[in-house]
């Protein structure tokens, strides 16, 4: 996208430095009142001079992220200002985590990039054999990539929707069926008239029509109000549904579903009720005793609505298990009572030294704190999305780099692992003595250590992390303890092995503050205190680590109670629809009950056989459902978190609820048909 103002970085700075930037249209409107001179102004940034080239267009966001980017710089800004030898990230080989965004050609693919990368990727690995790593690559789309794992979840509430309006279609044909089946005396009539087949099922067609425009309005109108708590409840993940609203294309499809929705289901009670043609006994008694046909046919839609009813409910029921087995499931540290902040040390002001003595005085002032119990720092926070990975060498033989080990890697503060609650097995932690010229330690967690040293002691063991902060080799550090597991990336992911070094020993910034404290003040403490410090800094991502753990479980959340809201949707239209097929039918079996009564039935057997009726509908529906239930369950496979598709406590639970809902819709017609007169029916007819 082309600046609105200035131009774009050129090839030259994205590679060599050179301080320029971006800014956002909203940063230029507020903070340099729309100035027609911002190209060429300067702005400070980490207490490095940027000089501003262009502003973006309001529409710009990029990357795709809340909170949105509102500067932007170039890659190769990393390069130290104190150390002329400083390479930017672009130069380096071993930065594996850049990612690179292209426009393909109108002709080309992403299997035709993939192909070509492919190739330009094996002659790097040829060229450079011991610094590629034999990663490879990959290419993927952007609209995947922004999709992400929500793809699964949203095409997973899309079939829901379309399950919800199945079932409310069929249940608008059954009603459309019962009415039409009413109205023998006035089809009848129409036909003695002159009015052909084509005429009746036209009009009964533009009745559904109309009943179709009503209802898609009512339903855009709940839409417009639901939006809103859509949003609140969508996780950050699903990235673009902050923006979603009702805009013509919307309108336009909704349209277009219930007006081809009306159209077909429709037409089958259209047909059915104009071939009830000029029926003179119907037409003499104004009664149309429908045929077995078109109960037959009613029955069929009922059954239909029940079993796409067990496929929604069988899917929440899956849902909401996984969901509550994710919630019970421990992080593997205790997240009350722990704040978190991150603010990020200029370079320019701090070399490598100065930066640990600047993090040691302020985890020393914040322990300090009233009503802080411990406080301490790490890269990366669990449950925070970010994962570090760094190649390791255990003892023995030296591997090439592309063969080499891979774990989690963290970098913390003596007092981590108490603050975070994490237990030590064996070993000890981090202490003060651990500095930059004491010996290198390491503190591995226990998926490690049983791992990679099975039933052996890692203590004394030694290992050699892919890491350094200067040009000397690489050193070995021995493993001085082992911690418990911490799910890193997401509660629903296991934990990984994973080491751990003093920060002291090899600092790698931004780190987060964390804090375990009951005071509630204790954020404007933490701003204080660093203002003290250095008043330039600013802290960022304030939170506490609860929210990280709710920011984890949110996208099982949004498609849990999503599905259960058209779950029970679905359900209360099944046993309206149930309902409306019993009560009619009671209705048009009056006088049989009559006679029955009269015959000297008792009340209870005619209440059975109702019963009896809707009951076996409902288990017709109940045997097709738990089929397409067991088959669609298999896609929610993956999003399941310690639940079978196939758990059997959720299909009995499923389907004892459709036969207890069954009842209830079956019963009061039922019961109307035991108080039915006997010499009432029979003078009626």
């Amino acid at each position: 996208m082309t600046p609105a103002l200035g131009r774009d970085f050129r090839g030259d700075e994205e590679k060599a430095g050179g301080d320029v930037a971006l800014i956002s249209d909203s940063i230029w409107r507020s903070h340099f009142a729309a100035a027609a001179d911002i190209v060429g102004r300067a702005v400070m940034l980490n207490s490095r001079r940027f000089t501003v080239v262009g502003v973006m267009p309001p529409a710009f966001h990029f990357p795709v992220s809340v909170p949105a980017a509102q500067i932007w710089i170039t890659n190769a800004e990393d390069a130290r200002v104190d150390n002329p030898a400083d390479s930017p990230m672009t130069a380096e080989r071993g930065a594996h985590f850049i990612k690179v965004i292209g426009r393909l050609r109108p002709t080309a693919s992403v299997a035709s990039a993939q192909a070509e990368l492919e190739v330009i990727a094996a002659g790097l690995a040829r060229a450079h054999p011991d610094e590629s790593g034999n990663r490879g690559v990959r290419v993927t789309s952007e609209l995947d990539r922004l999709v992400g794992d929500a793809r699964q979840s949203l095409l997973v509430l899309l079939a829901a929707v379309g399950c919800v309006l199945l079932i409310a279609c069929v249940n608008l044909a059954n009603l459309l069926l019962a009415r039409g089946a009413g109205r023998g005396r006035e089809m009848a009539l129409r036909t003695a008239l002159g009015a052909s087949g084509r005429r009746i099922v036209r009009q009964l067609l533009t009745e559904s029509l109309v009943l179709a425009v009503l209802g898609t309005g009512c339903g855009l109108t709940l839409a417009y109000g639901s939006i809103a708590l859509l949003v609140r409840l969508a996780p950050v993940t699903v990235r673009g549904l902050d923006q979603v609203t009702i805009d013509g294309v919307v309108l336009a499809f909704t349209a277009v579903i219930g007006s081809v929705s009306a159209l077909i289901f429709g037409l089958i009670p259209a047909f059915q009720t104009a071939r009830a043609e000029s029926a003179l006994g119907g037409a003499a008694t104004g009664r149309a005793t429908p045929g077995r046909g078109q109960r037959r046919l009613r029955g069929a839609l009922v059954v239909a609505e029940t079993a796409i009813g067990v496929v929604l409910l069988v899917g929440a029921g899956l849902l909401l298990r996984s969901f509550d087995r994710l919630l019970h499931t421990a992080p593997g540290f205790e997240p009350q009572h722990l704040v978190t902040a991150t603010f990020r040390l200029p370079d320019s002001r701090y070399p490598y030294l100065k930066q640990i003595a600047f993090y040691d005085d302020v985890l020393a002032d914040l322990r300090a704190l009233p009503g802080v119990t411990i406080a301490a720092a790490a890269a990366p926070l669990p449950l925070s999305g970010s994962r570090y990975s760094i190649s390791f060498q255990q003892s023995g033989p030296e591997r090439p780099q592309s063969e080499r080990l891979s774990a989690d890697f963290g970098m913390v503060s003596p007092g981590y692992f108490r603050t975070l609650h994490v237990p030590l097995i064996r070993g000890r932690e981090f202490s003060e003595a651990d500095s930059d010229a004491a010996p290198r330690v390491v503190i591995v967690n226990d998926r490690f250590a049983r791992q990679y040293f099975g039933d052996a002691d890692p203590i004394g063991q030694r290992i050699k992390p892919g890491l350094s902060t200067t040009e000397k080799e690489m050193p070995w550090r021995e493993i001085v303890g082992v911690v418990g597991d911490i799910r890193h990336q997401r509660l629903s992911e296991e934990s990984r092995p994973a080491y751990f070094v003093p920060y002291a020993q090899g600092l790698i910034s931004p780190l987060s503050l964390v804090v375990r404290t009951d005071n509630a003040g204790i954020v404007d403490d933490v701003r204080r205190t660093l203002a003290r410090k250095d008043p330039e800094l600013a802290l960022y991502e304030v939170k506490t680590m609860e929210d990280y753990l709710a920011t984890s479980v949110a996208t099982p959340r949004f498609q849990t109670v999503l599905l259960s809201l058209f779950a029970a949707v679905g359900l209360a239209l099944t046993a309206i629809g149930l309902y409306g097929v019993m009560a009619y039918g009671v209705a048009q079996r009056t006088r049989e009950f009559g006679i029955r009564l009269a015959l000297g039935a008792r009340p209870g057997e005619v209440l059975g056989l109702v019963l009896r009726g809707g009951l076996t509908l409902v288990a017709a529906g109940l045997i097709v459902g738990v089929v397409a239930g067991a088959l669609a369950s298999r896609v929610l496979a993956s999003t399941l978190y310690g639940v079978d598709p196939l758990d059997p406590s959720t299909f009995a639970g499923v389907a004892a609820m459709l036969v207890t809902v069954g009842v209830v819709a079956s019963y009061v017609p039922a019961r109307r048909a035991t108080l039915v007169d006997p010499i009432a029916a029979l003078r009626s007819e």
